[in-house]
This record gives structure tokens, sequence and C-alpha cells, in this order.
């Protein structure tokens, strides 16, 4: 089969679409032992992304070591083509690696999305019951903590200021010109 063709392989599980699935992206997947599971696109779990989160870095992590070993052959994989077997780069970039890579901050969070024999239930880690969390819950649950005081960095702080009526915009309201004093 030539490079870059569409596979189709016994070996791919079913629900994988083998249109986004080459042999080129089979190859690297075999390569650097990323399970063919996580190419898996309809799947649309929180616990399922941070899966395939971990094994790109992982895979990422691998991949610099065979290179630098001189074990790698061939030319070396971008980094685009890396996150085009988990997700679209769009999607990788907006979602993913925005979210995932600042869980770590939050145990309790790490431990739910890795489904760990003692997580933390729903309730404790969310505040609320959902069979299916999605990356706008994850979103809600890091601005949460960020403007709890969390390890996140300082956005959101220009919203409170604005609220408050500080906002420091320089802009005045209609009417709110001041006379100017005759000297």
């Amino acid at each position: 089969m030539p490079m870059g063709s569409t596979a189709t392989s016994l070996s791919t599980p079913p629900s994988i679409s083998t249109t986004t699935l080459t042999v080129v992206k089979i190859d690297l997947m075999t390569h650097l032992n990323i399970p063919l599971k996580l190419a898996d696109r309809m799947d649309g779990s929180l616990h399922f992304a941070y899966q395939g989160y971990k094994a790109f870095l992982e895979a990422n992590t691998t991949l610099a070591l065979l290179c630098a070993s001189g074990e790698w052959v061939g030319k070396k994989p971008s980094v685009t083509d890396m996150i085009e077997i988990f997700q679209s780069k769009s999607m990788w970039h907006s979602h993913h690696a925005k979210a995932f890579s600042k869980v770590a901050d939050y145990p309790e969070m790490v431990s739910w999305l890795d489904k760990e024999k003692d997580a933390p239930s729903n309730i404790a880690v969310w505040g609320f019951e959902k069979s299916v969390c999605h990356f706008k819950d994850l979103f809600a649950f890091l601005a949460l903590k960020e403007k709890e005081g969390g390890k996140l960095g300082s956005k959101g702080k220009g919203k409170m200021k604005a609220k408050n009526g500080s906002s420091g915009s320089g802009l005045k309201k209609k009417g709110d010109k001041k006379k100017k004093s005759a000297k």
C-alpha cells in the first residue's frame, strides 16, 4: 500500500474511522507504542481525551529519545503529525493542550480524569452529577479554581475590576464632561 493511503486493517478497532488512520499513522503509533484505540475520534469524553493527551506527551518523549540515540530511522514526524493521531490540530490547541496542561495543579481532577480506583466522585470534583463531562465543564472548573486563587495566573482579574466599576478605561459617560475653569 503506498505511503499516506488509507489503511483498512482488521487490527483497527471498528469504532475508528479508517479514513483518518493512514498506514503512516498506524506505523508511527506502532513504533511509539501508542494504542490504536487512542486514535478514535468518536469518543468525546474527557477521560478518553486525557488519555490521548498523556499518550501524546509520552510518545513525544519516546520519539525524542529514539532520535537522540540514532535509533529512529527515517524522517522525524512533526508535532502536527503526532497531534493528528489523536485529534485535529485546531481542536488539540484550542481544547486539549489548553486545558490539560493546567490540570496537574489539581490532583483531584487528575485522579478523576485517570479514573483511578479511589478517584473522587463527580460531585466532589465538579460540584454536580453528570453522566459525561465535556471540555466546557473543564474550562468552567479551571476558571472557578483560578477565581478562587488557584495556581493558574491572573486572567479574569480585569473582569472583576470592571464589575466593580473601576475598569480604568478612561472612557467617560455622556454628560460626565468636566467644565473647564476659566483662568
